[in-house]
């Protein structure tokens, strides 16, 4: 179910910096009533960026770049772990690429929490069927479950999932895609950690401002953006614009 709308609890951002272990966001006042996304190229090319490290435990595949800035740098942020690079996709550490795709991820996080959202009385997404549109959850959330996002015979339907704490997904957790919802037009706004149970699916553009852990076999079909990401024999495989996604073939789809 949903309540009103909460305007004036809805996130702003100007601009996000780095300081010590975390992301730092400053606020402005503006709001956005609408959205239609205009992505940055280097955003859409790839699929995982992080401000301090990437790493994986096991083997993970993943099918558009990987990067972080300033790689070996003063910050510490490293690329580890055993990855398959699919669809001519590689690793970018410390290079001009991986700075672009972090400061346009940055972009796009700032865009997103502009937005305002109509505020979920329940910040259990479980079971939830959601048509298009932008939505708050005012602290943490959670999901452990499957969670419907329909686009009603709208493949041009945007979803924004905007979360002012940290995001919870339990074991064997599914976001299913109902009449013509796109993976690729899917946003999640996490000001907080996130945390995906083993051997969940999960869709869409996930940008968060603190660490993001995948658990062991999970998908992702869509991005992860954050400051540490750490991952456990995944697939992490980015949609195309006719919505299907490479390299995945998986009846949880």
């Amino acid at each position: 179910s949903t309540g009103g709308c909460d305007c004036a609890s809805a996130p702003s951002c100007a601009s996000v910096i780095m300081s010590g272990n975390a992301v730092k966001f400053k606020r402005n006042n503006s709001v956005a009533r609408s959205w239609k996304p205009v992505l940055p190229a280097s955003f859409t090319s790839f699929s995982v960026v992080g401000l301090g490290h990437i790493w994986t435990l096991g083997t993970t595949t993943v099918g558009a770049d990987i990067g972080v800035w300033p790689g070996f740098g003063s910050n510490g942020s490293i690329i580890s772990g055993d990855f398959i690079f699919v669809n001519g996709s590689s690793e970018h550490r410390g290079t001009e690429m991986a700075k672009r795709a972090e400061v346009d991820a940055m972009f796009v996080y700032d865009t997103i929490a502009n937005l305002s959202g109509l505020v979920l009385a329940d910040n259990n997404l479980t079971a939830l069927t959601l048509i298009r549109g932008i939505y708050r959850v005012n602290g943490d959330a959670l999901l452990s479950g499957p969670l419907y996002l329909d686009g009603q015979g709208d493949s041009s339907s945007i979803f924004v999932i905007q979360i002012a704490g940290d995001l919870t997904i339990g074991a064997a957790s599914n976001v299913k895609l109902l009449r013509g919802a796109e993976a690729y037009n899917v946003y999640w706004q996490i000001d907080g950690s996130v945390v995906v149970g083993e051997y969940s699916m999960l869709k869409g553009s996930l940008l968060s401002s603190g660490p993001i852990d995948v658990g062991f076999g999970s998908i992702v079909a869509g991005r992860l953006f954050g400051l540490n990401i750490s991952l456990s024999s995944n697939v992490i495989s980015l949609f195309n614009r006719t919505g299907s996604v490479f390299p995945v073939d998986d009846p949880r789809c």
